[in-house]
């Protein structure tokens, strides 16, 4: 997802007979998809991956039908680094891999916050996590 840009002040319009009144409202509670500095999953990449590796449990359904793929987890962090949400976007390969990363991902220890202007902040990050059945 890209930035939104804002300005601190837009000049209101005024109503037309064509064009209605347009009023900016802002919302401070911003979610940030590229902070200064992005969240980090405590101890690294490495971690993550052990950490995925220990907890993640391939579907049994999946397994059956020897399914396979990338499942794409956008995850919502707070400004503590908690997991707050985790939903797969994109074209969904089904089979309960989405559902095991979300509840792997929701699952998972506080991070390391993203951190904008020298303060920590609300993010969201896109995360790859591949089901492979190896024979």
């Amino acid at each position: 997802h890209p930035p939104v840009i804002h300005h601190d002040m837009i000049a209101p319009q005024p109503a037309t007979a064509t064009a209605p009144e347009v009023i900016v409202v802002h919302d401070i509670d911003l979610i940030y998809f590229i902070p200064d500095e992005k969240a980090k999953f405590p101890g690294g990449e490495k971690a993550f991956d052990e950490f995925l590796l220990k907890n993640l449990n391939y579907p049994q359904d999946a397994l059956d039908r020897f399914v396979q793929g990338t499942v794409f987890v956008v995850v919502t962090l707070d400004v503590e680094g908690n997991v707050v949400k985790a939903e797969c976007a994109g074209k969904k390969i089904g089979y309960g891999l989405e559902e095991e990363a979300e509840r792997v991902l929701m699952a998972s220890p506080r991070w390391m916050p993203a951190r904008h202007g020298g303060n920590t902040v609300k993010s969201k990050l896109s995360l790859p996590i591949t089901f492979a059945i190896k024979m």
